[in-house]
């Protein structure tokens, strides 16, 4: 495929005189004083793009397919890029030769109308859309064309979803926003009203309106689309989603626009400036377009990538009509050096539960859309199961809370992935639409979540319960040899932990008062030792130094090796009791560091010799924090710190600089989670306040 390419590239350039009939086009562009000229044939992007999969060409894309050539003076300034040239299409296509004769009158104001975490805009001058030689179906003349004006928008918000169909909004403007009004509820009415509903005291309707719109946007319309739809001044809003929706309002409502951010005060006024057409791409959330585009293996190319693209800020062309096919082209974008450092929150979306939260969100894979998705129970006992974009998927009733993290295992082999956890009375195992596969009821109640080990072979569980024992089931609920029950680690208040190696398969135990077992799959206790205090952030296991790490509610760290041996650090001046622990890397070394938190005071120590720790952070916050955390992702080299103050029920994020991240703290519930649910190596927060689960992208 690459050999392909170069050999059709350099025939290009052979004939560029003789085959190409649009070359003549580009006769007038001076490149005399430019730094750079730049020409490219959009034709062959698509062969280019294959050389990374089959799945990475943009051959059906409609930004690109019906373009033939663009070139002109690319100028690199200290902190700008801006190519000004031309571009031509395919004379063949009736609708861009329209659209270069298009009259361009007046600025355009629907900057207004893009919220702060848009990731893709596209605006087309649709001024005498009748003339266009689209086809228009009888719909769209009865209800649409009547008030249709100038501005159409295609709007990508914040993508929550692969396939970005929760996340798009089609606006149209209206040059008489009651008739407008009157056309598309006449429309409802007379082909159905599939929902009303009230959104931030907005009256939306929910109607089957691709036939309405498919003229003006075509195959951006995914199929059996229907669309929550809202009259906003003087425009029409058709958006996928209606959580997503809600978010868009909330942004309009608290001046969350192009229009009203500093930061896109220069954008905002050059999209403003009369055009045929205008792109604009948010290279902040560019990953899950890029990752569209491509196969698996290239996924892996983009998110390395992605630190470098985020440097640069919005990129943006502007087509302007010359006629002919042809059009003035500016694009620009700017290099912010110090975007990578900016931190900021956005809300992505809110979903309404019909009791407050009861335990933390958890994340869950769906094999088939590729995807991430959310489970959650309120306090009503009620599971959820929630898309990334916020729509519930459904709900089922348990009989108590649920104990443990919502983990999956694949309970035929056969690659599908089904729900596990455990509440205090049962084990359920569900399938992917929320039916019990099996349910294995508890000798006792439950004393902590349960623990999965799957292989090939076999799947195990194993589960404290309050008489003190531990029990072990396979899949279908038959208890496993030497855990029917086991009576050696005693009650348990944090998850057994599965250990293995070449050489080590251990099951570590830990009690609140510091019990430590070590058992084999048989259940033999192989070690027992007695800590001397509380352990309330139970343990973690270090697979590089081969030991197990606990910290006491007084600040005593103890490092126990699978041989038994143990050495102690000591507790502190400053941070000595109500102490909170973990265990991870800080400082971007590939190993793990000690985090301790003492109310106000937060220290940090690396190393791997206990005896020469070397000291790497000290920390004082404002108020008392009652316990911390790591946040992690992918594009991070590090993991960042994080507290929670139940006192005033706020959430703090210390950056990779060990600054307060801005937009923080944040108000919610103890009932949190930090994730990369977008799988776009970014960190978003799920939040709980009320009734209400939010989840906001941190950047």
């Amino acid at each position: 495929r690459q050999v392909s390419f170069v050999e059709a590239a350099l025939v290009s350039l052979n004939n560029t005189g003789n085959n190409l009939p649009f070359d003549s086009r580009f006769r007038e562009v001076k490149n005399n004083n430019s730094q750079i000229a730049f020409y490219a044939n959009l034709e062959l992007l698509p062969m280019f793009l294959s050389i990374f999969g089959a799945e990475a060409s943009l051959a059906t894309d409609p930004i690109f397919k019906d373009l033939s050539w663009v070139g002109g003076e690319l100028k690199l300034e200290k902190e700008n890029i801006v190519l000004g040239g031309k571009v031509t299409t395919k004379s063949s296509n009736s609708f861009w030769n329209w659209l270069s004769w298009q009259s361009q009158k007046g600025e355009s104001s629907y900057a207004d109308l893009i919220p702060e975490n848009f990731a893709f805009v596209r605006f087309i001058n649709v001024n005498n859309f009748k003339n266009s030689r689209v086809e228009l179906n009888a719909d769209f003349k009865k209800y649409v064309l009547p008030w249709l004006s100038k501005e159409s928008i295609y709007l990508i918000t914040e993508p929550t979803d692969k396939s970005f169909s929760s996340d798009k909004f089609f606006i149209l403007q209206s040059k008489d926003s009651i008739l407008s009004k009157k056309l598309i509820t006449e429309f409802g009415n007379d082909f159905g009203i599939l929902e009303k509903l009230i959104i931030k005291d907005k009256n939306v309707i929910k109607i089957s309106a691709k036939s309405l719109i498919s003229p003006v946007f075509g195959l951006d319309i995914d199929e059996n689309s229907n669309f929550y739809c809202l009259f906003h001044k003087d425009y029409v809003v058709f958006a996928g989603s209606a959580a997503v929706l809600e978010t868009w309002i909330e942004n309009q409502q608290n001046d969350r626009t192009l229009v009203k951010k500093s930061q896109f005060k220069a954008l905002a006024a050059q999209i403003k400036q009369a055009s045929a057409a205008t792109y604009i791409i948010n290279n902040k959330s560019m990953l899950p377009f890029l990752k569209s585009f491509s196969n698996d293996k290239s996924d892996l190319i983009w998110s390395q990538k992605f630190n470098f693209i985020q440097q640069f800020g919005p990129i943006v062309l502007q087509l302007k009509s010359l006629g002919s096919g042809s059009f003035s082209l500016t694009a620009s974008s700017s290099f912010q050096t110090q975007s990578i450092a900016k931190t900021e929150t956005n809300l992505l979306w809110r979903c309404n539960l019909e009791a407050e939260a009861a335990v933390a969100p958890g994340i869950v894979y769906n094999p088939e859309k590729k995807q991430s998705e959310i489970m959650i129970q309120d306090n009503e006992n009620r599971l959820y199961l929630i898309t990334q974009s916020g729509e519930i998927i459904w709900k089922k009733p348990l009989d108590s809370k649920v104990m443990s993290n919502f983990q999956q295992i694949d309970f035929y082999s056969n690659g599908e992935l089904h729900y596990i956890f455990n509440t205090f009375q049962n084990i359920y195992i569900l399938d992917k639409k929320g039916e019990i596969l099996n349910k294995i009821a508890l000798a006792s109640r439950a004393s902590n979540g349960l623990t999965v080990v799957q292989s090939d072979k076999e799947i195990r569980i194993y589960v404290s319960c309050n008489n003190g024992k531990v029990y072990g089931y396979d899949k279908n609920g038959r208890p496993l040899s030497g855990w029917n029950p086991n009576k050696n680690c005693g009650t348990l208040n944090y998850p057994i932990q599965y250990y293995s190696n070449n050489e080590t398969k251990l099951l570590v135990a830990l009690t609140r008062k510091g019990k430590l077992t070590l058992s084999n799959r048989e259940g033999k206790a192989l070690k027992t030792l007695y800590l001397d205090g509380i352990y309330t952030d139970g343990f973690f296991i270090d697979s590089i130094e081969n030991r197990i790490v606990a910290c006491s509610n007084t600040g005593k760290i103890d490092f126990i090796g699978f041989d038994g041996k143990r050495t102690s650090l000591a507790s502190s001046k400053d941070i000595n009791q109500h102490v909170s622990f973990f265990y991870a890397d800080i400082n971007g070394d590939k190993t793990s560091d000690l985090v301790r938190l003492s109310n106000k005071n937060l220290g940090v120590q690396s190393g791997s010799d206990v005896k020469n720790l070397k000291e790497i952070l000290k920390h004082n916050y404002s108020k008392n924090q009652t316990f911390t955390f790591a946040v992690s992702s992918k594009s991070l080299s590090k993991s960042l710190i994080g507290t929670y103050n139940t006192t005033d029920k706020e959430i703090n994020l210390l950056d990779s600089e060990y600054k307060n991240f801005e937009g923080f703290p944040i108000n919610s519930e103890v009932n949190f989670l930090f994730s990369d649910l977008n799988k776009d190596n970014g960190i978003t927060l799920l939040l709980n306040s009320a009734k209400t689960l939010s989840a906001m992208k941190i950047k």
